[in-house]
């Protein structure tokens, strides 16, 4: 990571300049750390860069007080209206979170745990696909926008540090606002999960902390001796090593006997659990079981489809224990996904450099109306998916909704097409004339229909006119025959 960076510090007024004319600032090489212990200007910002690209004259992040935040990200979507988003080509940090930023000490990776973490994505992404088993056709950037992604990177990223309950919060928030129908898993309840693969536990009960903390203790086992250790061997010992602390004689018994007798003891142990009171660590003792049974499966539903409505969350714990013992398999099973997501959790962060969101989230809170339908204006990198930047360092990707998406590109090509009033003029005058048209038409019918009466009448007529000529009755003479 970059050590040196450029940078001053600049009132309300002068920051529009140095923001978008970075190069003809007078900045002085600093230290980062040093430099974010220094307060801004008030409702003004520090403004600065890392990189010295030729030809860019834009800022790089701009610093600004905790208390100012708000209102500059507001002010600054008003006076750059035609560079909006902002965070899009500059990130936004308060004070507080350059400083996060300046002391970070962990260097991006998961250690040991990148198996666990890609299982529970695989497993993630089965179950919100509504269990599908085979996912060789979903593309990494539809890995990268499940909610366990944001966890996994985020752990990447920030480590201990990470803010996985906030984390689960917005992803939830922006599923909500961008896509389609509802998610049959929100982050919120994945957030044990993320918290056992972090290494600790975070719940707003202690009853889950403390039924979850054995949980740590099991992943760290596996990770710990995955590699000294032949698979039915360390499966051996962790079923002993569960069942005693849990005291589950049918958990011991997923790990023991032929195939035909494992699946029967899981039957057992979910009927066992899904009958007493439901907690995170119900779901994580029926997923960890199923993976006995099945080591190094991550997407396995069949073994639990009859719990699905009592205990949605085991799979993407079995996904997550699958991982931990055969991280190999995970990362080869399903046409190489594992391998994308093993690439994106770790690829390196963007906290000292330009961001690579199209938005970040508290830009794009912003721009939505309550009580009004969201629609995009700006430019991103892809026309169907949104990437947007949850945190510091923590990018997740969104597929857009039709209709969004529909009007982003009516929204970029507003100078080829005709404005919505003409459109509308054009939609009512095209019902007018055709309105016009049926009425023709019927005036037409009905003036044939009376010139075929008229003609038959004439004939008529002329028929009696030959009756006269003969001597017979007049036709002039209206006929009394049964009148009377």
């Amino acid at each position: 990571m970059a050590e040196k960076f450029r940078g001053a510090y600049f009132d309300r007024e002068s920051l529009p300049a140095a923001l978008t004319q970075l190069r003809r600032q007078k900045l002085e090489s600093v230290d980062w750390e040093a430099f974010v212990q220094n307060q801004p200007p008030e409702r003004g910002g520090a403004v600065g860069s890392w990189s010295s690209t030729l030809g860019d004259p834009f800022a790089e992040v701009l610093i600004v007080r905790d208390n100012d935040f708000v209102d500059t990200v507001s002010w600054l979507n008003a006076f750059f209206a035609p560079l909006s988003p902002i965070s899009q080509w500059c990130r936004i940090l308060r004070v507080s979170q350059a400083s996060q930023i300046a002391r970070r000490s962990h260097t991006v990776g998961l250690n040991r745990m990148l198996g666990a973490w890609i299982g529970a994505v695989l497993a993630e992404c089965s179950v919100q696909a509504g269990g599908i088993q085979n996912l060789k056709e979903v593309l990494g950037s539809a890995a990268a926008s499940c909610a366990t992604f944001a966890g996994g990177r985020a752990s990447s990223v920030w480590g201990d540090d990470a803010d996985l309950v906030e984390i689960a919060s917005r992803h939830d928030e922006l599923t909500s606002l961008l896509r389609d129908g509802i998610r049959p898993i929100k982050a919120s309840s994945l957030v044990p999960l993320w918290s056992v693969l972090n290494g600790y536990v975070e719940t707003k009960s202690y009853s889950d902390q403390k039924s979850l903390g054995p949980f740590v203790d099991i992943f760290a086992d596996i990770t710990a001796q995955v590699d000294r250790l032949e698979t039915a061997e360390l499966i051996a010992r962790i079923s002993m090593q569960a069942g005693n602390v849990f005291n589950l004689l049918e958990l011991t018994s997923c790990a023991q006997g032929p195939q035909v007798e494992r699946v029967r003891a899981l039957d057992k142990l979910g009927q066992r659990l899904s009958d007493g009171p439901q907690s995170p660590a119900i779901d994580a003792l029926l997923g960890l079981g199923a993976s006995f049974v099945d080591p190094g499966a991550a997407i396995s539903s069949e073994l639990l489809r009859r719990y699905e409505r009592q205990l949605p969350l085991a799979p993407i714990w079995q996904g997550a224990f699958a991982g931990a013992f055969l991280p190999f398999r995970v990362m080869t099973d399903q046409g190489g996904l594992g391998r994308l997501i093993a690439k994106a959790f770790l690829a390196p962060d963007d906290l000292q450099c330009r961001p690579i969101c199209d938005i970040s989230f508290e830009e794009l809170v912003r721009r939505v109306t309550p009580g009004r339908s969201f629609k995009l204006d700006f430019r991103g990198m892809s026309a169907r998916i949104l990437s947007v930047e949850l945190m510091p360092g923590i990018t997740c990707n969104f597929a857009q909704s039709r209709a969004e998406a529909s009007s982003t590109a009516t929204t970029r090509n507003d100078a080829h097409r005709p404005s919505a009033n003409s459109e509308r003029f054009k939609i009512d005058n095209n019902r007018s004339q055709q309105d016009i048209n049926s009425v023709l038409n019927s005036i037409l019918q009905r003036v044939e229909r009376l010139e075929e009466r008229e003609a038959n009448h004439q004939s008529s007529l002329d028929f009696q006119d030959t009756k006269d000529n003969t001597g017979k009755r007049s036709s002039r003479t209206p006929s009394t025959k049964g009148k009377n």
